[in-house]
């Protein structure tokens, strides 16, 4: 064991020494995967999957878009396989280190692999032997992950899924033969999608006069009276312990042997390694043994046995010989025979049941492995019993699998009339998750991190209290503690009010980016007068922004509020500076925001992103516009000036319906008649495009967010969300407007209502540097046991 352990590290240094390649792969539809373990086959001198390849080519053919991942640990080169093939072992091997190192529970193994998928766009991920990891990663970002069996006949589950919790196991199966789909249906989740077919990888037929270097061995195989079939397997060499003593080579058996030495001039044995065998350098003494078998006897064959595709070595055999490998199953289909000697096999074995089918039919013998038993055996095989195979072609079968990947990821993450049993999120959010109970992901991540970072009770106000005070004494001899952003919201203008009581001076800065409503402006100058402060208003260059709007409109991106936020936090990040103010004060908040889906936006803040978008679709310069680039926004505030965000409504108990009656009766604040109502273009976008566009309606997860805090029942949102978001006349009449403003018509703001919806990935972005960023910190915080979360 420790000699197999010291090969398995040399295989993953060497591995090591190819770099990663996967930030190359191109969108798709489907993302292959598989080990080079399963690379089996030999095609023009390339290896090749007969399952994984031949289905990429098919998918290919049908004009599927597709791409390929090798998992680790694969040594192979590109220019020794047969389809072009992404690798991940570097990135993966450091992640398993810093998990094992900082026991973070996977977290790194399984962002390798969500950055791969992110990184395809794909909607599936098809692959043999999918880890925990990639099929936790796939759950997590709505993928559907489909394992392909690499064999036939399994009446037992041969991965070890029994004892793991459904999101780390693939979400779809494709298996070849009835034992194993009969298995399958009984032993996992009635979730999991199963899919009968064919095994197709027997019908593809190629001309072995076609393939390079076969004409020797063919006149060889015609040269002998019979041909027999040896497949050879890992497992018996001290690596399995139901195998442990039963080989003394660990390879083949001696006895084999023996009739191998007894027909020389009768029977051409052709020994089929196991593609494991082949590959991974710890049984390279496999290798070496066979090859001097070889040399020793010239009725041996093995290395066009062990590299041509099944389906033409079978075409030329008399009869199949194992210790139990599963490629009987496949032999079969031709009607040839199989020897079983594996005494594990036979009554009171551990794999007793194996292969009981074909010994009823009379394809297969379980015996004792003596060499008079496996000669008399011999003579009984025959190539007049051979069959044509008979069964389906990829061709015929397509269409079912092209159905079966749409139909189950549609009823696993699509069901349109799913909506969640505790809020009102529901499958406009792509990406959410139901449980076994219907209750969605944004529920269980609010009752993961509310404890840990809400405080609606006395221990707030304590650690409120003292941050205030430790802003005051450090700030004392300055004109302002702290800048507070005021936008004429019921958010900020209740944190106004509540900072004035606190005895804060901040520094109030309002940016008008040309879409205040008047009654916000009306409520600004009411909040400021109360407080006794004075207002600093930062004008956005209307050229400038209306440009950026009408760019961002015609990007046909879901997120319309980013041209106003990123401006809005932008010059308040700037004047901060400007005025030597380090803590900024938000309105941010667990009561009222804790639910938003990530699928419906991208951070405002990506400034790559905007101005990509504006190169694109953008008129002129962006002379005045102020940007926070992403060095500035994670590095140069918060660690250069030392800049902290600070969000007091988390440390109360902050109800919207109490705050809005306070800031009613203390300064006369007007209601707005909808949510975020101060701004023109914020109520047009979130009331009318983003719905009728994207189908997202804001108030869900606003609502949802209500009911979380216990602010409003469920039947209460159900009631708000069958209110219309606009009346006829209203809407027409803020179409007009904003079309107005924006210097165009209403015919033309109808036009590129109509223009294609884009990803914010279709522009350049940061999401690479903000992901490897947060494996960074998240390596830091746990290494040095302290939070350097600032911005992020």
């Amino acid at each position: 064991m420790i000699k197999h352990k010291i090969k398995r590290i040399i295989h993953i240094c060497a591995s090591l020494q190819k770099r990663d390649t996967y930030q190359q792969i191109e969108p798709c539809d489907i993302l292959f995967c598989c080990s080079e373990n399963d690379l089996g086959d030999v095609i023009n001198s390339k290896f090749y999957s007969k399952t994984i390849d031949y289905l990429f080519e098919t998918m290919q053919q049908h004009n599927i878009s597709v791409q390929k991942i090798l998992l680790p640990f694969s040594s192979l080169s590109q220019s020794k396989i047969y389809l072009k093939s992404y690798s991940v072992n570097r990135s993966y091997f450091i992640a398993r280190l810093l998990d094992i190192f900082l026991r973070t529970k996977n977290k790194f193994s399984i962002d390798v692999y969500k950055n791969i998928l992110e990184h395809s766009h794909c909607k599936w991920i098809i692959g043999i032997g999918l880890n925990e990891y990639l099929c936790k990663a796939a759950d997590e970002l709505n993928i559907f992950s489909v394992e392909v069996l690499h064999s036939l006949g399994f009446p037992n589950i041969q991965h070890p899924w029994f004892n793991k919790e459904e999101f780390f196991l693939p979400k779809g199966i494709m298996v070849f033969d009835d034992i194993s789909y009969n298995t399958y249906e009984k032993k996992l989740s009635k979730r999991t999608k199963l899919l009968r077919l064919d095994p197709f990888w027997l019908n593809k037929k190629y001309s072995l006069s076609s393939i390079p270097e076969t004409f020797e061995f063919v006149t060889k195989v015609q040269r002998y009276q019979k041909t027999i079939l040896v497949s050879l397997q890992w497992g018996y060499d001290g690596d399995t312990n139901y195998f442990n003593g039963i080989l003394d080579n660990g390879i083949i058996h001696q006895n084999l042997l023996k009739a191998i030495e007894q027909t020389q001039n009768k029977i051409l044995w052709l020994l089929r390694l196991h593609p494991v065998q082949v590959r991974d350098q710890k049984y390279r003494h496999h290798v070496n043994f066979v090859q001097l078998l070889c040399q020793k006897y010239k009725n041996v064959e093995y290395s066009f046995s062990s590299h041509l595709p099944l389906y033409e070595i079978l075409a030329l055999v008399d009869g199949h010989i194992t210790m139990c490998s599963m490629l009987a199953y496949e032999a079969s289909f031709f009607n040839i025979k199989t020897f079983f000697m594996c005494p594990t096999l036979r009554a009171g074995g551990v794999y007793e049941k194996y292969f009981e089918d074909l010994v009823a039919k009379g394809l297969g013998i379980k015996s004792e492995a003596k060499t008079e038993k496996i000669l008399e055996w011999t003579n009984t095989c025959s190539k007049s019993n051979i069959l044509d195979v008979q069964v389906s072609s990829i061709k015929f079968q397509i269409e079912s699998i092209l159905s079966w990947l749409k139909v189950s990821y549609e009823e696993l993450y699509k069901n349109s009339d799913q909506i969640c049993t505790r809020c009102v999120m529901d499958t406009t959010d792509p990406k959410i998750v139901f449980d076994a109970n219907g209750v969605c992901n944004h529920c269980r991540e609010f009752d993961a991190i509310s404890s840990k970072r809400w405080f609606p009770n006395e221990e707030g106000a304590k650690t409120l209290n003292a941050i205030y005070e430790g802003i005051k004494r450090e700030n004392a001899h300055k004109p302002y503690d702290c800048i507070l952003g005021l936008s004429g919201g019921v958010d900020s203008s209740y944190l106004a009010l509540k900072l004035h009581e606190a005895g804060m001076r901040p520094l109030v800065v309002h940016v008008d980016g040309g879409w205040n409503s008047e009654l916000a402006v009306a409520n600004i100058e009411k909040i400021v007068r109360y407080c006794g402060w004075d207002l600093h208003t930062i004008v956005i260059d209307w050229e400038e922004m209306k440009d950026l709007q009408l760019a961002y409109l015609k990007s046909g991106i879901a997120n319309q509020d980013v041209p106003q936020d990123h401006a809005f936090f932008a010059s308040l990040y700037h004047f901060a500076t400007k005025h030597g103010v380090r803590y900024i004060i938000s309105g941010g908040n667990i009561a009222t925001e804790s639910v938003l889906p990530k699928s419906w936006h991208w951070d405002a803040m990506d400034a790559e992103n905007l101005r990509a978008i504006h190169q694109k679709f953008g008129t002129q310069k962006l002379k005045n516009y102020k940007t926070i680039g992403f060095y500035e926004l994670y590095f140069y505030y918060p660690f250069i000036k030392k800049m902290r965000t600070v969000r007091p409504l988390n440390f109360m108990p902050y109800i919207k319906r109490e705050a809005l009656q306070e800031l009613k009766e203390k300064i006369g604040y007007k209601e707005y008649a909808r949510k975020h109502g101060e701004s023109i273009f914020t109520k047009f976008f979130q009331n009318y495009w983003l719905p009728a566009k994207w189908g997202y309606d804001k108030r869900k997860p606003h609502l949802s967010s209500l009911i979380l805090s216990s602010q409003m029942t469920r039947e209460e949102a159900l009631e708000e969300l069958s209110k219309p978001l606009y009346n006829e006349q209203e809407l027409n009449e803020d179409k007009a407007y904003v079309a107005k403003k924006l210097g165009i018509s209403t015919d033309e703001l109808e036009q590129i209502f109509h223009m294609p919806t884009h990803s914010y990935k279709d522009f350049a972005n940061r999401e690479r540097n903000y992901t490897q960023m947060k494996k960074i910190q998240s390596f830091l915080t746990k290494l040095l046991g302290k939070n350097l979360s600032r911005y992020s």
